[in-house]
Formats: C-alpha cells, sequence, structure tokens
C-alpha cells in the first residue's frame, strides 16, 4: 500500500488537491493532509470541506523547519502503518491519481527514492555531481517506509542542521537537511534513485537553469504551482 502525505502550511491549497486527488483508489492510497497553520478557524473551516483525512500541527518553527516538522510528525505517529513507501508532496503540487499508480509500480522493489531530477546537479553522463544537496525536488518525492521513518525524527533535526552548515550550507534548506539524513544510510544517488523525468531531456532543454515553479514537467506532467509567475 502507497502513503501520500501532502504538506503545507496555507490550509487553502488543500482545497486544490482534493480535487486534484479525486478518484484516487483509496484502497491501496491512504491519504493524509498535514497543515501547520495557526489560524484553527481557517483550519477548521477548510478541513469540513475536504474529502481527506487532515491533521493539525500545533507547532511552526519557521520555514524549513517546519516543513520538516510537517514530515516528522506522520511518519513518528505512525499515520502510514501498512505501507510500503510513502509519496510525499506540497500542497500546491498538481499530480494525477494516474501518475501516482505509475509512479509507484516502476519505484516498488527497486529503488529508495524517487522524485523529479534537479538536473544542473547531473553531468552529461546523467552521474550525480555531489554539492552536499540532494538533486531531486524534495517537493515531490516517493520514499521506502521504513528509509522514512529513520530520516524523518523530530530529534536528529539539529543533527541535519550541523551537517548542512559543515557542508557549507548554512541556511540549511530542507534539501541539504535530506541530503544529511540520507548520508547516514549509504544511499547512493546513481543507483537508489529513480528519476520522474529524464535528466537529458531537462538538460536539451533549459541547460543547467534551474527549474521550479510554475512548470511542467515533461514526462510526469506535474507541477509546482506559485501565483506569483506563469505556467511554462
Amino acid at each position: 500500500m502507497l502513503g501520500v502525505l501532502v504538506t503545507t502550511y496555507d490550509p487553502e491549497h488543500l482545497l486544490n488537491q482534493s480535487k486534484w486527488l479525486d478518484g484516487i483508489d483509496t484502497e491501496v492510497n491512504k491519504i493524509v493532509f498535514v497543515t501547520n497553520c495557526e489560524d484553527l478557524k481557517k483550519v477548521g473551516e477548510i478541513g469540513d470541506k475536504l474529502n481527506f483525512e487532515t491533521y493539525h500541527i500545533d507547532q511552526n518553527p519557521g520555514h524549513m523547519d517546519g516543513a520538516y516538522l510537517l514530515l516528522t510528525t506522520p511518519f513518528e505517529n505512525n499515520l502510514f502503518d501498512g505501507c510500503d513507501y510513502v509519496l510525499h508532496f506540497h500542497a500546491d503540487v498538481e499530480v494525477t491519481p494516474q501518475y501516482i499508480s505509475k509512479l509507484y509500480r516502476e519505484v516498488k522493489g527497486k529503488y529508495k527514492v524517487g522524485s523529479q531530477p534537479r538536473q544542473w546537479m547531473f553531468d552529461n553522463d546523467c552521474k550525480f555531481i555531489d554539492g552536499k544537496s540532494v538533486p531531486f525536488h524534495t517537493s515531490f518525492f516517493i520514499i521506502e517506509m521504513q528509509l522514512g521513518k529513520d530520516i524523518f525524527k523530530l530529534e536528529r533535526l539539529d543533527e541535519y542542521k550541523n551537517i548542512s552548515v559543515q557542508n557549507g550550507h548554512p541556511a540549511c534548506h530542507f534539501e541539504t537537511m535530506m541530503y544529511a539524513g540520507l548520508s547516514k544510510y549509504d544511499f547512493d544517488y546513481d543507483k537508489d534513485l529513480y528519476h520522474t523525468d529524464s535528466v537529458m531531456k531537462l538538460k536539451k532543454e533549459y541547460g543547467n537553469e534551474p527549474v521550479y515553479y510554475n512548470f511542467t514537467f515533461p514526462d510526469s506532467k506535474t507541477i509546482h504551482h506559485d501565483s506569483r509567475g506563469n505556467i511554462r
């Protein structure tokens, strides 16, 4: 069974997500929405309109720490018991139920993590250039259940932040903290990571220009929406 974890600070995004996930098979997918918005009234009003199990975390320690907390809480509270993989994505990422099923089939039993590649972190042979940060988008990734439970523990946050600083990333972005976590488990980026989209196709089209928001990935067709720009 696949766990599907949708996280957000702004619960408004969950309204769209509830529509995008309409029709997903809940017999084989366990859907969990999590928000740490401080406005309990807003959370409650929106929660009443949602089709999926929704949880509120009453802590928000800041942008990156808050994102980490949104992930650790479901793992530490065993919300995905019975699942062998968990797919996490931000609530403003649009993905179809059909692609979720396809991704699960392609990753299950073969890879530890799957995600959209950050193509600028690979060379022309598609080998990972180690910049002490993960070469994939942490706004959308699937991970083995046990590996997720091992990594996403709140008690390890300071450990990961210290490693990020030592690796030359004092801002401690989520990507560098996840790199720190995976480094503890001998993760091989050239063997254990599944790419939802072609590294070379992205390089050919965009070179080493980072692609993030309002961008339609060519193979998976996932989109990370952002109101500040246009879809491309």
